[in-house]
């Protein structure tokens, strides 16, 4: 099996000094920069711009690692863009509230939005045979890849593969989000696929503050205190779990890239450069309440499935009605009646973009009945 790298810098602080020098650390490690762009160098920047919120409350990267990486790709001649497809709203106003534009406008750049979606064809082992990436990614010479360092309603964390995810144009993700369904696998089979399509040269993920909890919009902004870097995305994220404290088997991701053959020889040994994983590793990374309890045949969860697994709950006191949790809803299976959000169980298929997605953080995750009285037994 072949070894990968992944680079690792405590890093405390969003200071651009400080900042600028763990960067260019994490790039050196493994050649520089001017290994991945040089003069005229197409440079495309795909941060994690999920929705139109302040750098502190943790949900988007933060503009001064988008900042710090941009300049460095500057220096060394390339011509460099940021680009995302947020959850809400288009990318250059996503980009206005939470410091990116800003950042942009200094460096003389543009912020596109992927708004226009170019067909690939898979290859014939992959599950999902078509899948539409942004124009805009498909014509960089070079992507990096940003995310944040993040639970996960759905997915348990989001890291360096789901960040791809932005790479499909808005209207375009709830589609798969269907023909992904339910199952988590199954979801996180389209992510892994689109990893490969997409094939970003470099991942940094920013874990100065991260988020816990109830992520990946209405979770815990916390000190992680790192920033992990890799040009393997599924190797970065192996040590964004390992520091999180996931044990592989209960995170979607890596239980199903260790099925597919096409990541099985990334699964060897990862040498991890720079500071030491313990030196990181979190002991309280509360996870997000909808990990769906996995006990007994595949069968058996099946039948059981409404009973244990998660699904979103609606906190009356932070909801205000205002309908954008039923417009992002993929199966259709929300409502507004009398000024009250509504949600038709039957159709629910747990992916929570509406508890992504919703402005006021008014939608909570709740497991099944069968779910709570498993964990509270056990817990006696």
């Amino acid at each position: 099996m072949a070894d990968e790298k992944v680079f690792i810098s405590r890093c405390e602080t969003y200071d651009p000094d400080l900042l600028r020098r763990k960067i260019e650390q994490a790039f050196g490690a493994f050649g520089g920069a001017g290994r991945y762009a040089g003069r005229g160098t197409k440079v495309l920047l795909k941060p994690n711009m999920l929705s139109g919120e302040p750098p502190e409350k943790a949900i988007t990267t933060h503009p001064a690692v988008v900042e710090a990486v941009a300049r460095m790709f500057i220096d060394a001649g390339a011509r460099v863009t940021i680009g995302d497809s947020p959850g809400i709203g288009r990318a250059a106003k996503v980009a206005e509230k939470t410091g990116i534009a800003e950042v942009a406008r200094r460096l003389g750049i543009k912020v596109v939005d992927f708004d226009d979606s170019v067909l690939l064809k898979a290859p014939a082992d992959f599950m999902f045979k078509k899948i539409e990436i942004a124009r805009a990614v498909i014509e960089a010479d070079v992507m990096i890849n940003l995310p944040k360092f993040k639970s996960h309603g759905q997915m348990i964390m989001t890291a360096a593969v789901k960040n791809l995810f932005g790479c499909i144009v808005g209207p375009r993700k709830a589609q798969w989000h269907m023909a992904a369904g339910r199952d988590r696998d199954a979801f996180a089979r389209l992510l892994l696929e689109l990893s490969l399509l997409v094939a970003p040269r470099f991942s940094l993920i920013d874990g100065i503050i991260g988020m816990d909890g109830n992520g990946p919009s209405a979770g815990r902004p916390r000190p992680v205190n790192m920033i992990l870097a890799g040009e393997d995305p599924l190797a970065v994220d192996r040590i964004a779990a390992a520091v999180a404290g996931l044990k592989e088997e209960d995170y979607p991701l890596m239980r199903t890239a260790r099925a597919m053959p096409a990541f099985a020889e990334r699964f060897g040994r990862i040498e991890v450069v720079g500071d030491a994983l313990e030196s990181v590793a979190l002991h309280d990374f509360q996870l997000p309440p909808g990990q769906d309890l996995r006990f007994g045949p595949r069968t058996l969860r099946r039948l059981l499935k409404r009973a244990v697994a998660a699904g979103p709950l609606i906190n009356r006191r932070k909801c205000k009605a205002c309908g954008i949790c039923a417009q992002h809803c993929p199966p259709e299976a929300i409502s507004i009646s009398g000024g009250r959000v509504l949600i038709d169980r039957s159709a629910c298929i747990s992916c929570f973009c509406c508890q992504e997605m919703c402005p006021q953080h008014a939608i909570d995750i709740r497991r099944g009945w069968l779910a709570r009285l498993l964990i509270r037994r056990k817990g006696q």
